[in-house]
């Protein structure tokens, strides 16, 4: 009977071991993938560092960008209410027909926290567009309430025009 005891009692151990090094795998298992996502979701909001030219070099090559003009800091001022001397770089281009909205700008911020004023630039821009067009020009509106917004890293992206995600695809493949 001792000897059956014994037996247990060493059965008993080893499965307590068995369920100890279980439960450290698991965690451990737990550990990686809680680690790999904190990485992946750390990496989506940064971004290479890019100048400027070319990003512009990019869009202005794309087919989808065709029938646009590259515009100067008057310009960026003039429609988007933003001073290019407050950004490390831009890049902006307009629709080169007078009654078309599409257009695309690209900034690269000086910080981060740029960017919360940057989308209120892009808010009442297309906010005054829609006002300005919404009584005779039904495509141009529907173009503006289709506008594309991203942010990443420091760069915001903005666009309205017919295929706006595949504009904003050249704009992720550069950064």
């Amino acid at each position: 009977m001792n000897k059956h005891l014994h037996k247990n009692k060493y059965t008993m151990k080893t499965t307590t071991d068995y369920r100890r090094l279980k439960a450290l795998i698991i965690k451990a298992i737990f550990l990686v993938i809680l680690f790999a996502f904190l990485v992946m979701v750390y990496s989506a909001g940064t971004a290479k560092n890019v100048p400027v030219n070319k990003i512009e070099k990019a869009m202005t090559s794309s087919k989808y960008t065709q029938g646009m003009q590259t515009q100067t800091p008057r310009e960026l001022a003039r429609y988007m209410k933003l001073s290019s001397t407050d950004f490390d770089g831009f890049y902006y281009a307009r629709s080169t027909e007078n009654l078309a909205v599409d257009e695309v700008l690209v900034i690269k911020a000086k910080s981060r926290s740029q960017l919360n004023s940057l989308k209120d630039a892009v808010e009442t821009r297309v906010n005054q567009q829609t006002k300005n067009y919404q009584g005779y020009a039904p495509k141009q509106v529907a173009k503006l309430k289709n506008y594309k917004v991203l942010t990443k890293g420091k760069y915001l992206f903005y666009c309205v025009a017919d295929k706006p995600d595949k504009i904003s695809e050249v704009f992720t493949d550069v950064i």
